[in-house]
């Protein structure tokens, strides 16, 4: 509530109102007033009455307990609320009843006359001015109450009235987004004498439609400036550049705000004929204008809106403050399209700066790599550093992919235009706009077209021999991962650290060709198969097809931790122990009682974490914490799985590889007798490919896990030595950095302020709603508007009425409750859910063997979780615009796997 011991500054004017100028006590309009009469503008004379006098009104008569009331009812209006604006305007009403009731105190109405008849003959401007309220952080302008042509007698109402709008409607509702009590508001009142404005407006020292600091921009209208600034009389618009003539736009001026007939007030009054259409203020006149407010914005040294007025010829400064919407200027330099389809399955949400760090290094490390592999010549390769450099970008917190760089990687390799297409359709679903950047002389690009021969004939060399090679690679990979010891991390030494760090980069990133050959490889023939399926069945039966002729492949390994983890269920429901271990604990606590009550089955899970630990949600992010730091999800989700009344993972799997058998068979019958063995071929060939890709994937989730262990020890050193607040906080810092700091080369080894301040910026970012698919142009960061693009997504034929249209993943039709979940470690699934979320990564697969269907809002044919579900024979659609808003907690759909529909039931 309001302390009755608050400093009583009564009515401030000329040399107490200099010694006085706290803004605390007089806000911001009033301490602007002083600014503006310092740097030598004509200001109108006024006086304030000071917020303390406001703090000391609000104890008088009955408004305590009014505010009192108010703040309890208050607490109970939600925001968002429709009803809220209501529940406002009635608190509203109640608390300016009271403010204006109460008799102003003598002492202040006795200082207020006496200063009335310093300041001169009215009439008056009686304004508010709200401390905090032309703020760049908050701000309340508009939003309180102005009286004009007030005579000496009614300026007492007027300020109790102005006291008042403090607790209007939209003020209150302002606070209460910005999360005030209306007990913090402090308020003061501007009286100055009125200026009986011939014509009037605002001047912006920067261009308020474009951002730009070299432009001017002055409206302006007949009358007072309440005309310009409600909106209610048209204004002429004068752009006045750096260089250059004024350009005016002229409006019909047909009405305009003056003085009230009585005397007291405003009233609207119709402009004459003939001065409708003629401009507002000469040349001469906006000429002053923009020297004024432009001298103003450069005392303040930031961009300004300036309020005038023009009497007798004599221009007037009323107000000015900071332009707080400003847009950045417009950005120049190239354009770019981000969109996150797919690499949002593997980064989902805000990432932080380590893992976006290390990722950008890994992107530019294995496809500069896979380029030297594939026979790129120098020439070529130089080409292509700066896309290698740019693969992924972070924005507002996001990981996204460049779709300008990933052109310029499948110009390096041959039919790229045909590459593209394959891209576009089978992996991201999205278009990828613009063209390679052509830098090539006629020369070179004859040169080129030889080059891409020979790379064509790499390709299918070791495409040829890709099997052996992902043999060789797993056995490599193991080979250097199997020699750290994981568990020694915690205890070694920063040098230690990096030195594990360096095998991890030298002997498996700088090593990644053959994965990324493998991937093209799963590219090429999947879009192969796709464009055969497309001569043969309807179009909205295509991607459906091609889910089932690439699902029920044996041994995949994206499916084998959910398969242990349900055999591991199966045989521990045959345990009493073991299932109250698992019901009745959660994490370490339920895994200490296993290792009790039924040893072997602790076991196993013991070894399936060691194995699959890292292979949980956002497993690539280095802030996550996995299986291997907390066994608390993974507990519930076996625990889930005793409420499956068939755990059968060979029944789940049998039955897959039926659908693909019969699909096969039915493909095969639509082709010709001889085409029908080379079928087989592409088939298994395409087959493979996916199982390798999901294989050397498992290995990259592995290397990144290793890297987390390496990074949080790296953290926990540093905040042992003081040089961190938090060993957590090592997210915050980039790999760059951590590697000078080893190495000597850090430009600053204050990283406690960089992560904190970093840490700060990531969190905002967690409130901002980012748009999947954006253009910029120059950086990203400045003058972008980030707001959603659309994707021309390969076409689809559209639903039935009222069906939600997807990409068909795993055929079937299931009728269910659909739970909308966007983290499942804190959010319930039933056994025979239809699950619905927005992004799945491999880690959401242990949930598929207790849900009857599977809705994505973003990716693929070949998204992990698309895999996973087809393993399992879950029906799924992957690439539902917009569902997670369209779908609501149990709501009952018809969900149809080969449509690729989703249809909401009664």
């Amino acid at each position: 509530m309001i302390a009755a011991t608050d400093a009583h500054s009564g009515v401030l004017l000329g040399d107490a109102l200099l010694a006085n100028c706290d803004e605390r006590e007089i806000g911001g309009k009033a301490r602007g007033l002083l600014q503006l009469a310092g740097s030598g503008a004509v200001v109108p004379p006024f006086l304030v009455v000071s917020a303390a006098a406001f703090r000391a009104h609000l104890l008088r008569a009955e408004i305590p307990a009014a505010l009192g009331e108010a703040m309890l009812a208050l607490s109970e209006v939600e925001v968002g609320d429709p009803a809220a604006l209501g529940a406002f305007e009635r608190i509203a009403a109640s608390l300016r009843a009271a403010v204006e009731a109460a008799p102003l105190d003598e002492a202040i109405a006795g200082e207020l006359a006496a200063s009335l008849a310093q300041l001169g003959a009215g009439p008056y401007a009686v304004r508010s001015s709200m401390v905090g309220e032309d703020s760049a952080r908050h701000s309340f302008a508009g939003q309180l109450d102005s009286e004009l042509y007030q005579r000496e007698d009614d300026v007492l109402g007027s300020v109790r009235r102005c006291w008042a709008s403090s607790f209007g409607a939209r003020a209150l509702a302002y606070a209460a987004r910005l999360g005030l009590p209306p007990t913090a508001v402090r308020t003061a009142v501007i009286v100055q004498q009125m200026v009986d404005a011939e014509a009037s407006g605002v001047a912006f020292t920067a261009n308020p439609l474009t951002g730009s600091r070299d432009e001017c921009m002055v409206t302006a209208t007949y009358g007072l400036g309440e005309g310009v600034v409600s909106g209610v009389a048209n204004a002429d618009e004068y752009l006045w550049p750096a260089a250059g003539d004024e350009q005016a736009t002229i409006a019909n001026k047909d009405v305009q705000v003056i003085r009230a007939e009585s005397g007291i007030g405003t009233t609207e009054a119709a402009v004459p004929k003939t001065m409708r259409d003629e401009r507002a203020l000469s040349p001469a006149q906006v000429a002053e204008v923009v020297k004024t407010a432009r001298a103003i914005a450069a005392g303040s040294g930031k961009p300004m809106d300036v309020e005038f007025s023009y009497a007798e010829g004599q221009l007037h400064v009323l107000q000015a403050r900071p332009i707080t919407s400003l847009p950045l200027p417009a950005a120049e330099g190239p354009v770019r399209v981000y969109d996150n389809s797919n690499i949002q399955e593997s980064y989902n949400g805000v990432t932080t700066p380590l893992t976006f760090s290390f990722a950008s290094r890994a992107y530019s490390t294995v496809f500069r790599q896979f380029a030297r592999t594939l026979g790129a010549s120098r020439g070529s390769l130089a080409d292509f550093e700066p896309a290698a450099r740019t693969l992924i970008g972070l924005v507002r917190g996001r990981v996204f992919y460049n779709l300008g760089s990933w052109l310029e990687l499948l110009a390096l390799l041959p039919g790229g235009e045909q590459k593209r297409k394959d891209l576009e359709v089978v992996m991201w679903r999205t278009t990828i706009e613009g063209a390679a950047a052509e830098r090539r002389s006629p020369a070179r690009r004859a040169l080129r077209a030889v080059e891409l021969v020979g790379v064509g004939g790499r390709l299918l060399f070791r495409f040829a021999r890709m099997e052996r090679e992902i043999e060789q690679f797993l056995d490599h990979f193991h080979s250097v991962y199997d020699a750290v010891d994981r568990r020694a991390l915690r205890e070694a030494s920063l040098p230690q650290l990096f030195e594990v760090g360096q095998v991890l980069q030298s002997e498996l990133l700088d090593r990644w060709e053959i994965p990324n050959i493998n991937d093209f490889r799963v590219l090429m023939t999947s879009g192969h198969l796709r464009r055969l399926l497309e001569r043969h069945y309807p179009p909205e039966e295509v991607d459906g097809h091609l889910a089932d002729l690439l699902g029920g492949i044996e041994g995949i390994e994206s499916v084998e931790p959910t398969r242990l983890l349900l055999e591991l269920a199966r045989d521990a429901r045959e345990e009493p122990a073991a299932v109250a271990a698992i019901r009745g604990g959660e994490g370490d606590a339920a895994i200490a009682d296993l290792h009790r009550d039924a040893p072997e089955i602790a076991a196993r899970l013991d070894a399936f974490i060691e194995r699959y630990g890292d292979r949980t949600m956002g497993e690539l992010k280095l802030e996550t914490v996995t299986y291997r730091d907390d066994p608390s999800f993974l507990i519930s989700v076996l625990a889930s799985y005793f409420d499956v009344p068939d755990l059968d993972p060979e029944g789940l799997a049998a039955a897959e590889r039926e659908r693909f058998e019969a699909k096969l068979a039915d493909l095969s019958g639509r082709l010709p007798v001889w085409r029908r063995p080379l079928l087989s071929w592409e088939l298994g060939v395409a087959r493979r490919a996916v199982k390798g890709r999901e294989a050397t994937r498992l290995r990259r989730t592995l290397a990144f896990g290793l890297a987390r262990d390496i990074y949080r020890a790296a953290g926990l050193r540093l905040a042992e030595a003081g040089f961190l607040d938090d060993e957590n906080d090592v997210v915050y810092l980039t790999v760059d950095e951590l590697d000078a700091f080893v190495e000597g080369r850090a430009v600053s080894v204050d990283l406690a302020p960089i992560a904190a301040a970093r840490k700060a910026e990531f969190e905002r970012y967690a409130e901002i709603e980012v748009a999947n698919r954006f253009r910029t142009t120059g950086s990203p960061y400045v003058g972008n508007d980030l707001t959603e693009m659309p994707a021309e997504e390969a076409e689809r034929p559209p639903a039935a009425d009222g069906a939600l249209r997807g990409l068909g993943c795993c055929a079937g039709v299931v009728k269910g409750p659909v739970r909308v979940i966007f983290d499942p470690r804190g959010e319930p699934i039933e056994n025979g859910d239809i699950l619905c979320t927005v992004r799945t990564d491999p880690g959401w697969a242990a949930l598929f063997p207790t849900i009857s269907g599977l809705i994505v809002e973003r990716g693929s044919a070949l998204s992990h979780s698309a895999v996973v579900a087809r393993e399992f024979g879950i029906p799924t659609v992957v690439g539902v615009p917009e569902v997670t808003k369209l779908l609501q907690n149990g709501e009952t759909v018809r969900l149809d796997g080969t449509a690729g529909t989703v249809e909401r039931t009664a």
